[in-house]
């Protein structure tokens, strides 16, 4: 056919496949409005079709070569023919088949691969399952080690059908093969005799044949060589030769068996027979289980690789010599010494034979393929003997491996790592690249991806927008069944469904304005549609439903505030603020530049992030405080909007602006020129927050709410802050927007260098509580399954911690002293000539005393490696090996366990240590650090159901409340019964009380004292229901009051009666006594000593007749005694008084002569430990303004006062004791 019909052909073809596509596609345009298309769909259906045009292409060019191909494949056939019998001819001759029957090795494989072919490795069963472990083959002359290597692999065993578990660790000569297949490899340990001249190199083959017909195409994935270094450094020179000449041999045999490429490893087993060996390696610090002692060749040079072998010898010799020093340097015996000086000298005497052995068996082969060595090595195994358990006295004993050197790193680092590589080499084998077709299979490609991205991008597109439609519309029908209602009263469960459905809406349109500073790749391709219904549809709607939830309430709570303050009309003196006057005035400034930043007359100056911070207290109060997050989140979208251009405005009250703005006169120019300049270096400086700064590194573990605005940054501070505020004097003459102040105004007075200094001070008081709220605003992610913790642990304790760059963030932004970094050039050499700031304010503020713990532990970034914040990470990374490696029912044994505070896991001493490095901690900030490094470990423990609220709860329900009930459960706590004084000493007081001990061990990191009381700390994960704290607080102001500072009661008080005109009365208490007769107080103290009888008694010692004795007739008559009447303050359950008698008259004696016949009177009794507090109750208490008490009791018609008064605490107060109630939850 000539060259023009060709051509012709191709045109017409050509034309046809564009007419046809042609036709197809103005058939879409036309006929597609009739199934629904819009203009969108039928573009994106005309493309999907055009698109298959390069494929018709393709198949078109295939079918003319397959037509121009199969004329010249029949020419060709017969030279080809010819061809292949002279490549037959030529070729060297096949290994012949092994003719002997093997019963037990063919046995023996076929149990091993069946085995293997019935597991479940890599997914899979069958004939892919033997392929998913590699197989290395161990070769070595009888008594080479061949075992004993294997055994010290410590790998995990597999025991096969044909095998048994207790002989698994044994050590017996290998009569053909063992099978070893543990969970790693399949190690096939072959008999030495193998590997000898003779008939035994026919089952040798034989077993090649074996691997090579059951795993065709990757027989084996390594080779090891074994050769015992004593028996090969004491043959001479024609041994050695030989040894290798037989090694080499069987290599070449299975290289030609095989017929595939793979690394073989020379091992140097028995290397304990070198003299000083085993003592230059430490056991203590297990260095026989670390190190690996040998080199590994790079792949690019194993063909050359026995000649590297002198080289490499002497480079593991230097490493010796260089080892022995410090092995010297311990405290060993002189005889080992000795050994461990001459060992580099033994070990380098060896080298002539181990050099000679490795280049006879690598020598170059012009006949074969040379081997790929690999690397060589030196191993030692310690045998020891044991008889055969369950066997006899006389059964013989059996050898096992006491301790290995350097075999089980031979595997792990070097055997297994090179597992895939003769997987690789068949891989690329196999490849072969058709350079012819390159273009048209990546053609092909970018068709096919295109025509799928296309595709890919119309279904998320489509999806998209159903979505938002979706959530559009069930926040559009809520709107308009709230036409004309007041949202704000609605019930919980309406406001719940409409704030969730303005979340949603929320979610959706902060997603597609995102999408518009750039869209997915996977949306793109010219389908993209989410900005036309972001601006059309979704803000609209958005912007109507928080207008009526949220928007005009805050705007009318907003401008009541403001109306608030501007009628006040409390004069206010600007050169004499107070602190809360200075306060009133900033916070009104602010919420009148916020309200000013809404409307359009001041959109210019509006800032997203100063625009959230005011109206976050007035927001949240327009929703249910269960919703406050939700509500949160709606009020951060809604503020970043605030730049668009169709966010809506609210119209200003000019006559409220104006007034307020009077009113704010009295607020100094200097502190609104710093609101001023804050703002607008807030424009210029990008925010910090935790997304910006991770930048998607470590996503998901560590999460933030808060912002750190531009003007508290370091790039904020030294760009702008640092000269506007040295700069206040000229500046502050410029305009200010929000005073409508313009600029030369007569209002803006000069400000003095101590108002600047005051204004620096000030903030950086702000900017620390700025990094402060930043701190407190990060949440370590929770984790609720395995994955998830190990991937946390994983995170948090690599390089690129989340953690780590987070904190150096916040190291680089309050540390003022450091030097600045640079991130150019420009800048570096710029550096050189600029100054450093090191004045006062700038290296000793603040911020900086706040932020020093955390400056410290960040460490010196030229030694990474040693500062604390790598040993924290060292900490966690101790936790990911036991719970990675956990099963489902190890992870419950953990869990118990962690309830019993039985830990098996090393999860308190990683507590412990990281507690430990965060002692200097101390300051406000440094401690909010703390708690945010504490919670990665915290979060392992809440993993295991053991975290601190279930532990602290659990100790105080089960070890703290019953003792506490116990205790309150009677007098002086209440009416009924009496406290045990031994057990209330036990639980209260401060040296080693029970409750002091749980406070001191268990809460004291939670709460800090202010003003007398103790309070919990901000920012504290853990929170305590108020009934707890007052409870804490209550208890420990009895126990001061009770105990001191000493570990028994130490309560002392002053006892006086004062004198009766016409008695004596006496009150014995713990065995004291005092009468009235007296003029002066009497100390006493509380509780009694020990062998004293406890109480209290009062009673009438003598009438006036008989002053001038002190003895009293107890069995006179007297008057009649009188109960006193018990006040609402007394307890006289336990008063032993005898009813009042009926009084007898008596005639009137004569004064001078006859007496009064005297009426017996019962004493009041108060028994018990606590009889000094029921006497006190007894007597109507009442207190004076210098702390004493009057107490008054009458007996027979005769009155006596008595004053006391506690030298210390007062226990006397009965409410010490009966506010004392401990609550059965400490949680909220």
């Amino acid at each position: 056919m000539s060259w023009q019909t060709d051509q012709l052909r191709y045109s017409l073809g050509m034309g046809t496949l564009v007419t046809f596509y042609g036709f197809v596609s103005i058939v879409i345009f036309v006929a597609g409005d009739r199934f629904g298309l819009d203009l969108n769909y039928k573009i994106v259906v005309i493309a999907i079709v055009l698109l298959t045009l390069p494929f018709a292409l393709v198949i078109g060019l295939f079918a003319t070569r397959k037509k121009k191909v199969k004329p010249e494949d029949a020419a060709a056939e017969g030279s080809d023919a010819a061809q292949t019998e002279e490549n037959q001819a030529a070729a060297p001759p096949r290994t012949t088949t092994p003719n002997g029957k093997y019963a037990e090795l063919n046995e023996s494989a076929d149990v091993a691969f069946k085995f293997l072919q019935s597991s479940n490795l890599a997914g899979t069963t069958g004939k892919e399952a033997i392929y998913a472990l590699p197989f290395f083959l161990f070769a070595g002359t009888p008594r080479s080690g061949k075992t004993s290597l294997v055994q010290s692999s410590n790998l995990d065993f597999q025991v096969l059908p044909n095998q048994r578990q207790s002989e698994q660790n044994f050590i017996r000569p290998t009569k053909s093969v063992d099978w070893r297949v543990t969970n790693d490899a399949v190690l096939l340990d072959t008999a030495g005799r193998y590997q000898l001249e003779g008939i035994d190199g026919e089952e040798f083959s034989a077993f090649i044949e074996i691997l090579k017909k059951q795993r065709g195409n990757r027989p084996l994935d390594g080779f090891v060589l074994t050769v015992n270094a004593a028996k090969l450094v004491g043959a001479d020179d024609a041994e050695i030769e030989q040894q290798a000449k037989t090694l080499r041999a069987r290599l070449d045999e299975t290289m030609q068996r095989t017929k595939i490429k793979f690394p073989v490893y020379l091992v140097f087993t028995n290397a304990d027979s070198i003299e000083g060996f085993r003592d230059s390696f430490s056991i203590s610090q297990q260095e026989g289980k670390n190190l690996i002692v040998g080199t590994t060749f790079p792949l690019e040079k194993c063909e050359i690789a026995h000649s590297l072998f002198d080289s490499e010898f002497e480079e593991l010799q230097s490493s010796f010599i260089k080892r022995r020093l410090l092995r010297l340097s311990a405290p060993f015996p002189p005889a080992r010494q000795l050994r461990i000086f001459n060992f580099p000298a033994h070990f380098s005497s060896s080298r002539r034979k181990f050099g000679q052995f490795v280049a006879t068996l690598f020598r170059p082969n012009p006949f074969n393929e040379n081997p790929m060595f690999r690397g060589f090595y030196f191993t030692a195994a310690i045998p020891q003997v044991q008889q055969e358990r369950g066997a006899s006295e006389n059964a013989a004993t059996v050898k096992t491996i006491a301790a290995s050197y350097f075999a089980e790193r031979f595997f792990q680092d070097v055997l297994l790592r090179d597992k895939n590589l003769v997987a690789t080499f068949q891989a690329q084998k196999v490849r072969q690249p058709i350079l012819g077709w390159l273009m048209v299979i990546i053609g092909t490609f970018l068709t096919m991806g295109l025509l799928a991205m296309s595709i890919v991008s119309t279904y998320y597109n489509k999806q998209m927008l159903e979505d938002a439609s979706a959530k559009a519309e069930e926040v559009l029908l809520i709107n308009t069944a709230d036409k004309g209602r007041n949202v704000l009263t609605k019930n919980s469960t309406e406001a719940r469904n409409e704030i969730e459905a303005m979340d949603k809406l929320r979610q959706v349109t902060a997603k597609l304005d995102e999408y518009e500073r750039g869209a997915p790749i996977y949306m793109r391709f010219g389908m993209y549609s989410g900005d036309r219904i972001l601006h059309e549809r979704l803000l609209p709607i958005y912007f109507a439903a928080v207008e009526q939830r949220y928007k005009e309430p805050v705007r009318k709570r907003l401008e009541e505030n403001l109306r608030a303050f501007a009628a006040n009309q409390n004069a206010l003196n600007s050169a004499n603020l107070t602190d809360d006057q200075e306060k009133e005035l900033g916070k009104n400034y602010d919420l009148l530049k916020a309200y000013l930043m809404l409307s359009g007359d001041y959109s210019k100056y509006a800032e997203p992030i100063f625009v959230q911070k005011q109206l976050k207290d007035l927001w949240k109060k327009s929703a249910p405080s269960e919703l406050e997050a939700l509500s949160d989140e709606q009020l951060a979208f809604y503020s970043s909007q605030i730049n668009r251009e169709e966010f809506p405005r609210i119209p200003l009250d000019k006559s409220l602006v104006d007034a307020s703005r009077k009113r704010l006169q009295a607020y100094p120019a200097v502190f609104r020129y710093y609101k001023r300049i804050t703002t607008e270096t807030d424009k210029k400086i990008e925010p910090v927050s935790v997304e910006s700064v991770l930048a998607g590194r470590s996503a998901g573990q560590l999460e933030g709410s808060e912002k750190v605005p531009g003007s508290y940054t370091m790039e904020g501070y030294r760009g702008e802050m640092q000269k506007a505020i040295l700069n206040a004097q000229t500046e502050l003459s410029k305009e200010d927007w929000v005073m409508g102040e313009q600029a030369n105004d007569p209002n803006n007075a000069a400000i003095t260098n101590d108002e600047i200094a005051k204004l620096q001070e000030r903030y950086f008081n702000d900017y620390t509580d700025n990094w402060r709220r930043f701190v407190r605003g990060i949440r370590v992610t929770k984790t609720t399954n395995k994955t998830e913790v190990t991937n946390s642990l994983k995170s948090f304790s690599a390089t690129e911690s989340p953690m780590e760059i987070v904190l150096r963030e916040i190291a680089v932004n309050t540390n003022f002293s450091a030097k600045p970094k640079t991130n150019d050039w420009y800048s570096w050499f710029a550096s050189f000539f600029q100054k450093t700031d090191t004045s006062k304010a700038a290296t000793s503020n603040e911020v900086e005393r706040e932020f020093k713990p955390l400056f410290v532990f960040m460490g010196d970034e030229t030694k990474p490696d040693s500062a604390p914040i790598a040993l924290y990470r060292a900490d966690l990374r101790k936790l990911v090996e036991p719970i990675e490696g956990a099963s489902n029912d190890q992870l419950k044994q953990i869990t118990q366990d962690l309830a019993v505070n039985n830990d098996s896991i090393g999860l308190r001493r990683t507590e412990a240590s990281i507690n430990g490095r965060l002692e200097n901690f101390t300051t406000s900030a440094a401690q909010e650090i703390a708690q945010l490094l504490k919670r990665p470990a915290q979060n392992v423990r809440a993993f295991f159901g053991a975290d601190r609220n279930t532990q602290l709860d659990k100790a105080w329900r089960e070890q703290i409340l019953p003792k506490a009930t116990e205790i309150q459960n009677g007098y002086p706590f209440n009416d009924s019964g009496e406290a045990d004084l031994p057990k209330l000493t036990a639980f209260l007081n401060p040296t080693n009380g029970t409750l002091t001990t749980f406070y001191n061990e268990r809460l004291s990191s939670y709460f800090e004292e202010a003003n007398g009381q103790i309070k919990p700390k901000d920012g504290i994960e853990v929170k305590f229901n108020d009934d707890f704290i007052a409870y804490l607080n209550n208890a420990f102001k009895l126990r001061d009051a009770m105990f001191g500072k000493n570990a028994t009661p130490n309560f002392e008080y002053e006892l006086k009666l004062q004198p009766s005109k016409d008695a004596i009365f006496e009150v014995q208490i713990d065995g004291q006594k005092i009468d009235s007769s007296g003029t002066s107080s009497t100390k006493f103290s509380f509780p009694a000593k020990s062998g004293v009888e406890t109480g209290a008694i009062l009673q009438l010692s003598s009438t006036a007749d008989s002053v001038s004795t002190s003895n009293v007739n107890k069995n006179a008559n007297v008057a009649p005694a009188i109960t006193p009447t018990p006040s609402a303050n007394s307890n006289l359950s336990n008063i032993n008084a005898l009813p009042t008698p009926t009084p007898t008259p008596t005639a009137t004696p004569k004064p001078a002569k006859v007496a009064p016949t005297p009426v017996p009177v019962q004493p009041l009794k108060f028994s018990g430990q606590w009889g000094l507090f029921k006497m006190v109750d007894a007597g109507t208490p009442s207190k004076s303004a210098n702390g004493d008490y009057a107490l008054s009791y009458k007996f027979g018609g005769k009155s006596v006062v008595a004053i006391v008064k506690p030298t210390g605490g007062d226990l006397f107060d009965k409410s010490l004791f009966r506010n004392v109630k401990a609550p059965s939850n400490i949680l909220k």
